[in-house]
């Protein structure tokens, strides 16, 4: 199969030393700023642009043959912001499947989008070849408000801190031996409390935990094993306003859920995936929180649908967070009652009318007099009872069509800006008898074979 990706070859900057307080220049006595960086030739590889869609590339940062364990953990335990709240992604959705593939063999699938918001950072893919520890290929993204895409590509520069700690903070894992991780977000860290698990062990953020499990679990068992010899804590840092919690497959076609609560591990066997609601029932009612109910429900609403890979990609668009505001009632369930947009009907209407002042959108009449209706009769904002709801359902929905049909009038540079930042979409599925991610990219039809050997169209 012919590659696909152009190769290009960039210069990797170099910091003097990995430590979070230095910056790309160093302040000398009188206050002038001297380049410190030392510059060495790197290949990375773009495996996907699309810049119409507003986010504009993944880069393949290509094999890491060592890994600095200690000082990335030590990095991003104590002095590492790489996520910027407003740059963090705004939901994902995962789910499982057992199926009989085309050989007569009983599969697990594990169906994944990966929400990116409208972002002029990369996302990343890298693989792990290090003895001592399984050999992994692995996304992320970073949303690190440090280099661009286009610095990167353009440039020639990507900063080496970042290049050192990107391996403990992918998002999603896949291992030699058949163990897939996923990560999703869950809120509240202020209600659910997560300080450590095990103090005095070593010491890692519970976003970046993954990453251990991948190099040193070559299934559930042995993942959950290893989690009495970690701390994990989420820290109170930008970055880890949210939780994260793993969706698990094994090769053994094992399956289920990992969740943080109250300084503990909870396991949720043969949970059939996630989105950023917590499954813990303490947790969900202490956060009070349904986001990404509407996702769940879209994918288990499909379920009988779901016979193949092919299929369980058919089923994993119609959760692409990217369609947040433009409502297909045969295909979505999530909307404002599902997702806690949290502003209120009035504040929306308040938006549009700016949005018309300022670009000279045109609002469809009708529409705009049915919400209105709907804003006086209620003041605040949605809430989820409105799902299960026909007649107020409809008038979410009719809230969400007057935003579509607004929203996408508006130029490139003010969607950025709008407060609804488009997102697009990265997803995947897996089965647990091969190594193999199958993607799809910034919701294009290919779809690209990611493996140990490489990236190529299916």
């Amino acid at each position: 199969m012919k590659k696909i990706y152009a190769q290009i070859i960039v210069l990797l900057s170099c910091l003097t030393a990995f430590n979070a307080g230095a910056t790309i220049t160093a302040q000398t006595s009188t206050a002038e700023k001297v380049d410190t960086r030392n510059h060495e030739l790197v290949k990375v590889e773009v495996i996907a642009e699309y810049r119409d869609k507003g986010y504009t590339g993944v880069i393949d940062l290509g094999t890491y043959n060592k890994v600095d364990d200690e000082k990335a953990l030590e990095y991003l335990n104590n002095r590492f912001d790489g996520y910027k709240k407003n740059n963090t992604p705004g939901g994902c959705t995962s789910y499982i499947k057992k199926i009989v593939n085309d050989k007569n063999e009983n599969i697990v699938i594990l169906g994944r989008n990966m929400d990116l918001p409208n972002s002029l950072y990369p996302a990343y893919v890298l693989k792990i070849d290090e003895p001592g520890k399984y050999k992994s290929i692995n996304i992320g993204y970073t949303g690190n408000g440090l280099e661009t895409f286009e610095q990167i590509v353009e440039d020639g520069k990507i900063i080496k801190d970042m290049y050192d700690i990107l391996p403990y903070m992918v998002t999603d894992t896949l291992n030699e031996k058949g163990l897939m991780i996923e990560t999703n977000m869950r809120n509240a860290t202020d209600k659910v409390v997560m300080t450590g698990t095990n103090p005095g062990k070593l010491r890692i953020p519970n976003l970046t935990v993954s990453r251990y499990l991948s190099d040193h679990a070559a299934n559930i068992e042995e993942a959950l094993k290893l989690l009495d010899n970690l701390d994990v804590y989420t820290p109170d840092s930008l970055y880890t306003k949210w939780h994260g919690a793993l969706a698990m497959v094994d090769a053994t076609g094992r399956f289920g859920v990992l969740e943080f609560v109250d300084n503990k591990p909870v396991w949720h066997e043969g949970q059939k995936g996630q989105t950023n609601y917590w499954l813990d029932k303490g947790a969900y009612e202490k956060t009070d929180s349904n986001v990404g109910m509407g996702r769940y429900q879209t994918m288990v609403d499909n379920d009988e649908k779901i016979i193949s890979h092919e299929s369980m990609h058919e089923a994993i668009k119609n959760v692409w967070y990217s369609q947040l505001f433009a409502v297909d009632t045969d295909k979505i369930a999530f909307d404002s009652c599902s997702e806690e947009v949290g502003a209120t009907i009035q504040d929306e209407l308040d938006k549009i009318k700016s949005w018309q002042q300022q670009h000279n959108i045109k609002i469809d009449e009708k529409e705009w007099n049915e919400v209105q209706e709907f804003a006086k009769e209620w003041k605040d904002p949605i809430p989820s009872s409105f799902c299960s709801d026909a007649e107020k359902k409809a008038k979410v929905d009719a809230l969400t069509n007057l935003i579509t049909h607004s929203f996408q009038q508006l130029p490139a540079a003010a969607k950025q800006t709008s407060g609804l930042q488009e997102v697009s979409d990265i997803s995947y599925v897996i089965d647990n008898k091969e190594n193999v991610y199958h993607v799809r990219f910034f919701e294009q039809p290919e779809v690209f074979n990611y493996s140990f050997d490489g990236i190529v169209k299916e």
